[in-house]
């Protein structure tokens, strides 16, 4: 191993502080005094804060401008560029998407170029501008390319390993060999280091590896969700970027150390009342209860569950029927875990993950019956069944991509029927009603609430209509009764009392003739009133009531 080699700090947004010999700058997190609000803000006052830029729309705590975003999540729009280009705070982090609910923004992929120089060492220092996002450990990982190398990747300093990999050269056609499925698995022209945790700063030192084959001298260095190399990554000036995916960056509140510290300060607390804190490695982060949808970041932000569709929804997808919750247009599904998608190719349940062609909806059992499925279209769209069990033994990270058996309100543990089971919410009945209007769903009169388990643990509810009727019981008054003489081969119940009644009104069962016509050979029951008038209660297919 020869002694040349470059040293590259480096964090989520990339934004270069300095170059200085033989020592690593310290990054800058952001100024304390900046205009960033520390509060929980209300709706009303983001009213005049600007929600688009180009296409990209806005939400807390990200922001532009002053009391319109939360310290460490200053956004800047360049008005300029056509269409209109979002970027982190003054860095080069272009933002193409935002999901507060997710904790997550989509960033155009993070990367930058590096120069194998001859007998130079290179020390470089990268800050977050604020230091309110870290690069998320789920969804990217390090990408090397290049011929003769070693990358070992650290964290807040040299000590502190993540991993390393190494990337070697042979002839062209061996290298496009090794890389048919565009992994980087076999470290042939390109290689990868997997993230083991949320990063807010990374280290990374690239040294040259003593080779026969003449090496070259540009290394392309990028941090996306995937990557997919080509041969002609090696020599162009940068990679293909239709083989490659946004940066995801994860949303920090990193003015305290985790969700304990934080919640001692209600001034500064960052999530609302009706969100969990989740600790992260550095500070915590916001989420809606129990999925919910909504922005938990601001007051009475989070919405959990929308009990009232919209007016003229669609109801189907081909001969497929479409009941709320579920829903496929913008505000006629309760929820997002309730969206479907209507394509060319049917009904969709996109998992993010997967995707699920939907055959068959049930309300009254809670389940989705699937036909079969495809992975995300980033892993070239290979078939896959509900809970296989892969080992990421091909170079795929599966375990992050892969749903466990209960994945939100989703059990996808009936593998071998290929059905979906699922629940409103994962509370029991007890304490959806407890939650009124958040979060529980049985809002139809004759209606109630079960609760539903997955052997001893309880996994959520579903809503039924009471015996005897029949409907939606997720729609105001829609459980109706059922006229059990219109159900096919079904026995019509009946007593001669309410016919006598309905006719004649009251008369003593002694002065009435009652021609009858017997459902089998049942004779019925004498009752007696408290004023003594005798009645027969007989199973009659129809009834006649003459005069005494």
């Amino acid at each position: 191993m020869s002694s040349t080699g470059v040293l590259v700090g480096m964090c989520a947004v990339l934004a270069c502080l300095a170059a200085v010999p033989r020592a690593l700058a310290t990054a800058v997190h952001g100024d304390a005094s900046s205009n960033g609000i520390l509060h929980i803000p209300s709706n009303g006052s983001l009213t005049s804060c600007p929600t688009h830029c180009g296409d990209v729309e806005i939400s807390y705590p990200f922001g532009i401008g002053s009391g319109c975003f939360r310290q460490g999540f200053e956004l800047t729009c360049n008005q300029t560029a056509r269409p209109p280009r979002l970027f982190l705070r003054n860095s080069t982090t272009q933002i193409t998407s935002i999901d507060v609910g997710s904790n997550m923004a989509s960033a155009s992929t993070v990367g930058f170029n590096v120069t194998m120089g001859q007998g130079v060492d290179t020390y470089m220092s990268w800050g977050t501008p604020d230091g309110g996002a870290v690069i998320s450990e789920i969804n990217d990982a390090l990408y090397v390319v290049g011929c003769g190398l070693e990358v070992y990747m650290f964290g807040n300093n040299w000590t502190d390993l993540i991993g390393s990999c190494m990337s070697i050269c042979a002839d062209d056609r061996t290298t496009e060999r090794a890389n048919v499925f565009g992994s980087c698995r076999d470290g042939i022209g390109c290689c990868n280091i997997y993230l083991t945790r949320d990063l807010p700063a990374f280290m990374i030192n690239i040294v040259r590896r003593n080779g026969t084959r003449a090496q070259l001298n540009d290394v392309k260095v990028l941090l996306p969700q995937y990557y997919s190399f080509v041969l002609g990554d090696l020599y162009s000036s940068w990679v293909n970027m239709s083989n490659v995916e946004d940066t995801i960056i994860q949303i920090a509140i990193t003015d305290q150390p985790n969700c304990e510290r934080a919640r001692v300060n209600k001034d500064s607390y960052a999530c609302n009342d009706e969100s969990n804190c989740q600790d992260l490695r550095r500070g915590y982060s916001c989420s809606c209860l129990n999925y919910g949808q909504g922005n938990p970041y601001i007051v009475n932000g989070c919405k959990a569950y929308d009990s009232t569709p919209k007016e003229n929804c669609t109801r189907s997808c081909g001969n497929i029927s479409i009941p709320f919750p579920f829903g496929i247009e913008e505000g006629c599904y309760a929820n997002d875990n309730f969206r479907l998608n209507c394509t060319s190719d049917g009904t969709v349940l996109d998992r993010r993950y997967a995707q699920y062609r939907v055959t068959r909806i049930s309300l009254d059992d809670g389940s989705l019956a699937v036909s079969n499925m495809l992975n995300d279209t980033s892993y070239n769209n290979m078939e896959r069944i509900v809970n296989s069990n892969y080992d990421g033994t091909n170079g795929f990270r599966y375990s992050y991509y892969m749903p466990s058996v209960v994945d939100g309100i989703y059990d996808f543990s009936q593998e071998d029927e290929i059905v979906i089971k699922w629940v409103v919410a994962n509370l029991t009945c007890q304490q959806a009603k407890q939650s009124k209007e958040m979060y529980y769903a049985c809002i139809s009169d004759n209606s109630n609430c079960q609760d539903v388990r997955r052997g001893k643990t309880n996994y959520g509810y579903l809503c039924k209509c009471n015996d005897g009727f029949h409907g939606n019981p997720y729609l105001q008054n829609n459980c109706t009764d059922i006229d059990e003489c219109s159900l096919p081969n079904a026995p019509c119940q009946t007593t001669a009392m309410v016919h006598v009644k309905t006719f004649l009104g009251p008369i003593s069962a002694h002065r009435a003739l009652i021609i009858k016509n017997l459902i089998g050979q049942r004779s019925g029951v004498l009752h007696q009133l408290s004023n003594g008038i005798l009645f027969w209660v007989l199973q009659l297919e129809s009834v006649v009531a003459l005069a005494p």
